[in-house]
């Protein structure tokens, strides 16, 4: 029967809640091999302290003649244990190094979960990248980090419990002296560990611009302006200045590392050699040599041990920092808009109305819209004009339901839009962006992403490629629609500007959706490419609602209606025939557009 797996609460707070959800992590994971590794680890303890009573049973056997069946029993058990210790320890490396990578492997699917459910509007925000920043893929290695941390202290602890107990029973101030040897240094570890968190953890936003950075130096878009406007040296310099600030941050706890944690360093060092000259001088007095060698041993090892232990247990403050950062990552919860409960059929074109619509950007007082009221009919194309900053993206935005009025409401269909089930208007809803991706996968991905090939309907994604002009390329392109676009993978190929463009309308035209939203469609192509493109959108119009963005009033001679948005108002509303007599603001648009292409 497979065990249910533990809920982890991911509401609550702090390190007590990354704890908390580590050892559920832990344990839904990996829970018999971790059984099994702390098994382990209570015998593996016990051995050394074993081996040190053995290796002076070993050499006082040898100092006072014993017969060699005594000392080639001994030497068997001492051999078993160390063979015994190899087998345990490797078994251990292999357990923590399965789960560990099972760890990051789920650690990393519960990112990518995270950002597949973000909204719009927090990658709009600094915050949601220093948070993505900081929650990288090691965040696994912590939470083993963190078990692994108790697993070490507590069999080091047994190690150097059964060690001591060999030293007390010869000299108990040798045995103390070896125990509180290693403590400065393990003071000084701490600090370093505790120094370098902080510096990883301040260094989030600088890391971002510093990736920045490199990704535009690896890009083939920005490489033309790269060269073009000499941007290559500036970048290398604002590169370089950061990577230096690195570079002292760093030798600054190298630093740290050589002065102040060295002379702590140093100073167990001396409590060890005195112990050791300790050790001697009880030897000399009580003529036990093999008590000797049993200091000498525990010397070199219980040091080790007890800087591990006492490390490993400050160390769980550090990994649970780091843990921290993923926990605050998978609570960052999505700012959803509302979602009702009513699927959204879309069989016919969408008739919307804003309704009193203001709104406002969280984190901000400034009123990009400002009680607009208009209507889009359906069927009918509409477009959006006004200048840069008006309020028309804005618009898109919340049609496309990314975010929520601050006030009054849109209709669709005659009922409130958020009373539509989200998922189902994004079956219906399609758009084309003026910051268009270029998905550098195949020709067929980029019209519609599937599961395989086989999931393809490639007689409706050649359909859709001649809506835009694009259909040539499944026979111009060296693997048809399997070919690999860009330059990032092998054997790709890439497009122009104008082609990526009517690429990423063929994807938003692919849905036959009901709403069609065009933001710049053209910017980046030909004219014999727009009225191509146009034409084949005129055959679907019937079938859908459009609603334009645009500046090019070519493109906008294509709309039923045109909507002037002024300072987050609406201006105007009509026909470019009627604007033209109706608004001064559309003709001054409209003239300085015409007298700039009659030169």
């Amino acid at each position: 029967m497979i065990a249910s797996p533990i809920v982890c609460d991911k509401k609550q707070g702090s390190l007590l809640e990354s704890l908390q959800i580590s050892v559920c992590k832990l344990f839904n994971i990996g829970k018999l091999r971790m059984l099994i590794i702390i098994s382990l680890s209570l015998v593996r303890g016990l051995i050394p302290g074993i081996q040190v009573f053995l290796i002076g049973l070993l050499i006082d056997a040898a100092a006072n003649s014993y017969s060699f069946q005594y000392v080639l029993n001994s030497s068997f058990y001492l051999g078993g244990t160390i063979i015994s210790a190899y087998l345990f320890d490797n078994l251990i490396i292999y357990l923590s190094d399965s789960i560990t990578i099972d760890l990051s492997k789920d650690v990393d699917f519960d990112i990518v979960d995270k950002l597949c459910n973000l909204e719009v509007q927090q990658f709009e925000t600094e915050e949601t990248y220093d948070l993505i920043q900081r929650a990288d893929n090691s965040t696994g290695l912590h939470i083993f980090g963190l078990f692994d941390s108790i697993r070490s202290t507590i069999q080091s602890g047994i190690t150097i419990f059964s060690i001591t107990l060999v030293i007390w029973s010869w000299n108990p101030f040798v045995a103390i002296m070896l125990i509180v040897a290693p403590v400065p240094s393990a003071i000084a570890t701490l600090k370093i560990q505790t120094m370098a968190y902080t510096i990883d953890y301040n260094r989030a936003s600088d890391r971002r611009v510093v990736s920045y950075y490199r990704s535009l130096l690896m890009s083939d878009s920005a490489r033309k302006e790269i060269i073009l406007f000499k941007y290559a040296d500036i970048l290398r310099e604002r590169y370089s200045v950061l990577q230096k600030e690195f570079q002292f941050q760093d030798l600054k706890i190298a630093k740290y590392n050589f002065t102040i944690a060295g002379s702590l360093g140093f100073i167990s060092i001396i409590a060890i050699i005195v112990a050791i000259v300790l050790g001697a001088r009880s030897t000399l007095e009580s003529g036990n040599v093999g008590a000797l060698a049993g200091y000498i041993s525990a010397s070199t090892s219980i040091g080790p041990l007890m800087l591990a232990a006492l490390v490993g247990f400050m160390g769980l403050h550090q990994h649970l920092l780091y843990i921290s950062n993923w926990v605050a990552f998978l609570k960052l919860n999505p700012k959803t808009p509302k979602s009702g409960d009513i699927p959204y059929k879309g069989s016919d074109p969408a008739s919307i109305e804003f309704r009193n619509v203001s709104f406002t950007y969280p984190g901000t007082s400034y009123k990009v819209l400002n009680n607009i009221s208009f209507k889009l009919e359906a069927g009918k194309t509409t477009a959006l004009v006004g200048l840069n900053g008006a309020g028309k993206t804005t618009i898109i935005k919340l049609l496309l339901r990314f975010y929520e009025p601050t006030s009054g409401a849109i209709f669709l269909d005659g009922r409130d839009i958020s009373e539509y089930s989200r998922d189902t208007l994004y079956q219906h809803f399609s758009a084309l962006f003026q910051d268009f991706v270029k998905y550098d996968r195949s020709l067929a991905d980029n019209v519609l992403f599937t599961s395989s090939s086989d999931d393809r309907d490639v007689d409706r994604i050649l359909k859709t490629l001649s809506m835009v002009g694009l259909k040539y390329l499944a026979n111009l392109l060296p693997y048809g629609l399997d070919t690999m676009l860009g330059r990032r993978f092998e054997n790709g190929q890439q497009l122009s500007i104008g082609q990526w463009q009517r690429l990423a309308m063929a994807r938003a035209l692919y849905k036959s959706p009901s709403l069609l939203i065009l933001d710049e469609p053209t910017a980046s192509v030909d004219a014999i490419s727009e009225n191509s493109i146009f034409d084949a959108m005129s055959q679907l119009s019937r079938n859908m609602t459009t609603v334009i963005v645009a500046h090019r009033f070519t493109t906008i001679a294509h709309s039923d209606k045109i909507i002037v948005i002024k300072d987050g108002t609406v201006h105007a509303i009509g026909s470019h025939t009627e604007l033209l007599e109706q608004s001064e603001f559309y003709r001054k648009i409209f003239y300085a557009q015409v007298h700039y292409h009659d030169y």
